[in-house]
């Protein structure tokens, strides 16, 4: 059996471990044109990715501004997520969705606890060195654990629409 102190630094270990990079990033199960759960009213809709919805509350941001994510899980199990460490911004390209590199982006030590049903708003950084384009956040959840026993975690994607970033 584990020791508390162990299973909270892997609990940490794995909110702070970067999303998968790659060039296209999209699966029929992420699609941004999912449309937006009732009663939303944010700026964007919803996609719904495995019981999970990512929404933001506009549809264009200024490079380095602020964006509020609405994450919603209509899961049976909690996810825990880091909204710094496990965020990153896909770019729209002919080709499909590619990550845009953070290389000097910080964050904490966070975990967030995401229960079944619940929903929870962060706000996040939008990237100052964004040029002119089409975007999409991600945010990669993992199912928790009640036992310590080892074993893969299966990553949730929670894709947001697409927003833009307008000329200057």
């Amino acid at each position: 059996m584990r020791s508390p102190a162990k299973v909270i630094t892997l609990l940490v270990a794995l909110a702070c471990q970067p999303t998968a990079q790659g060039n296209d990033t999209t699966s029929q199960s992420d699609s941004p044109n999912s449309p937006a759960s009732a009663g939303d009213a944010s700026g964007t809709p919803a996609a719904d990715t495995g019981g999970v919805t990512l929404s933001l509350d506009k549809g264009a941001y200024a490079p380095g501004g602020t964006a509020i994510m609405t994450i919603r899980s209509q899961r049976s199990d909690t996810l825990g997520y880091n909204p710094c460490a496990n965020r990153s911004v896909e770019r729209e390209t002919p080709s499909g969705w590619v990550l845009h590199p953070e290389p000097a982006r910080i964050c904490t030590m966070e975990l967030r606890l995401l229960i079944p049903g619940a929903t929870q708003s962060v706000e996040t950084d939008v990237p100052g060195d964004l040029s002119t384009g089409t975007y999409r956040f991600v945010v990669s959840l993992v199912p928790e654990r009640a036992d310590s026993t080892p074993g893969p975690a299966t990553t949730v994607r929670a894709v947001s629409a697409p927003f833009r970033v307008p000329a200057s």
